[in-house]
């Protein structure tokens, strides 16, 4: 993954001020709204898509004119035909985010009352 992160920092830094300012942009909208899409699908179209932006450079195009104005709806397009992450994976994110929520309640639940207390008796019929 590294070796990718790389290798896409060299290419956005040999693009033109505006197209790195475009891809860089685009980039943030795939990583923004593509977290729930599969990663390594992300980072393919990333690279992909910097590539060709690299050859349009070469064929004196600008980003806006090869991919369009707005690199929003470039990302949101690509994002829609990128596979979903597994059910697995969004229940673990489930989970996970639920219980930084429930430690972060009991927290600050501590600190109004002088006692904290939980028990089972609480809620029984």
């Amino acid at each position: 993954m590294s070796d990718e992160v790389t290798r896409l920092d060299q290419m956005i830094n040999n693009l033109t001020s505006a197209d790195r300012a475009w891809f860089v942009k685009f980039a943030m909208y795939m990583r923004i709204y593509g977290w729930v899409r599969d990663q390594a699908a992300v980072s393919n179209e990333l690279m992909a898509m910097a590539q060709d932006l690299r050859d349009a450079e070469q064929d004196e195009q600008d980003a806006a004119g090869y991919f369009g104005h707005s690199p929003r709806t470039m990302a949101q397009a690509i994002l829609r035909q990128l596979p979903l992450i597994d059910w697995g994976t969004r229940l673990k994110w489930f989970f996970a985010l639920a219980s930084v929520a429930w430690l972060l309640l009991l927290m600050f639940a501590a600190g109004r009352s002088a006692v904290m207390q939980l028990s089972i008796f609480n809620f029984s019929l």
